[in-house]
């Protein structure tokens, strides 16, 4: 059945700035259609506002999505999160990264599935944009790591590249667990995991230096 249009805000959603409304809306339909099946008339209809309206926030549509991408990702959580280990050990800090990171991956799943789907048709300014949100990602884990390597606790290494092996490590997991469906008969937890792929991330960054942390 195709979705009912809405034509005016509820009540309760003209408490909600107008940019905000039309970023809520925009994430539910990509989330449901991909963002090459969501059009800004429906993005508009979704949020209760006027196309018009939506340009003024929005001239084009891939920038719905960078800032989607900056505000409700994975990367706005990193960032969110990294201030607030930054007391704790490298161990520990590592671990509630992880887990923060999949708790969002689960949060968008429908979208990553249909990203999964589409992402090869997408116009070459979205795909650029997809890659500065990931050199994003990377680089913000990096300078944590850069952090303890002044310390002398993270051996001389590309951080950047390090960070992309750890997140790499849990998107792996999440794909093979969440999308895939694989299921572990093993008996091994998600703790478990979390725990284990931490700790050989850790080798690979100390090094000689392992036995700090």
């Amino acid at each position: 059945m195709p979705r009912q249009k809405k034509t005016q805000p509820t009540s309760e959603e003209q408490t909600i700035p107008t940019r905000e409304r039309i970023l809520s809306a925009a994430l539910t339909l990509f989330s449901q259609q991909g963002y090459i099946g969501a059009t800004t008339r429906q993005i508009a209809a979704e949020a209760g506002v006027a196309e018009l309206t939506l340009f003024r926030h929005f001239p084009r549509k891939e920038l719905i999505m960078q800032e989607l991408l900056q505000t409700r990702s994975s990367l706005s959580v990193v960032r969110e999160v990294l201030p607030k280990v930054q007391h704790l050990s490298c161990k520990a800090a590592l671990n509630t990264v992880a887990r923060v990171f999949l708790a969002t991956l689960r949060e968008r799943k429908e979208l990553l599935k249909i990203f999964l789907s589409e992402c090869s048709r997408y116009p070459e300014q979205v795909k650029e944009m997809h890659f500065s949100f990931m050199v994003n990602l990377f680089e913000t884990l990096a300078g944590y790591l850069q952090e303890l390597q002044k310390k002398e606790i993270v051996r001389s290494m590309d951080l950047r590249c390090a960070a992309q092996a750890f997140f790499g490590i849990f998107y792996s997991y999440f794909i093979s667990r969440d999308i895939i469906g694989f299921s572990d008969t093993t008996g091994t937890t998600e703790d478990d995991y979390i725990r284990d792929y931490v700790e050989i991330f850790i080798h690979g960054i100390q090094g000689t230096a392992y036995g700090k942390l």
